[in-house]
């Protein structure tokens, strides 16, 4: 029984530790082209996992060579 609620315990703080690392990064950002008004976003997943935020930040930069610029993060 001891065994069984250790292991947990590890999993649980594993998984906690890792999510941390990305606490306070905004899941979803906003972007607005200031010559045509366009209005985009891009969003983390629902699992917000590392890869998820890599590829909203790759979204991001894409946005931003087209030229729009970052209006609002949440």
């Amino acid at each position: 029984m001891k065994s069984i609620f250790l292991t947990s315990l590890i999993l649980l703080t594993l998984l906690c530790c890792g999510c941390a690392k990305y606490y306070g990064k905004p899941k979803k950002v906003i972007l607005q082209h200031p010559e045509t008004q366009e209005f985009v976003d891009c969003q983390v997943d629902k699992w917000e996992t590392a890869k998820a935020f890599a590829e909203n930040d790759k979204c991001i930069e894409e946005y931003k060579k087209k030229g729009f610029v970052v209006w609002a993060e949440r």
